[in-house]
């Protein structure tokens, strides 16, 4: 963590030293933002992977999560010391995870679902 906040958030790294609470160590606006990203871009990707899902199926919404998934890490992966492409790859990763996460639990219900008709019938 150490490494990550002198390259990109160096503010933080030189405050975060003279603070004793635990709590308020990182106390940065653009760094709870970062973090934040991930979850509101996975929850909003879930809410509109669902309405792909009903539309086009699960194989089409797997398709488009992979890809969002895939773009996420490139971009992750290559910042190049800006804060600015660090958030618009975690918001393309968390896109990926909430597609990706619909078609899950829609796949794990139908199996639960199948298997249990199979058992019981």
């Amino acid at each position: 963590m150490d490494s990550f906040l002198k390259e990109f958030y160096a503010e933080v790294y030189q405050n975060h030293n003279n603070i004793n609470n635990q709590y308020c160590k990182f106390d940065c606006p653009i760094l709870t933002w970062f973090v934040s990203s991930l979850y509101l871009a996975a929850m909003i990707g879930s809410l509109l992977a669902s309405t792909v899902t009903q539309l086009y199926g699960r194989l089409e919404t797997r398709f488009f999560g992979n890809v969002f998934f895939h773009l996420g890490i490139m971009v992750w992966c290559f910042p190049q010391q800006q804060s600015s492409m660090l958030m618009v790859g975690c918001v393309l990763l968390g896109f990926g995870i909430g597609w990706t996460f619909q078609v899950i639990i829609l796949y794990i219900l139908y199996k639960l679902l199948f298997s249990f008709l199979i058992h019981y019938n």
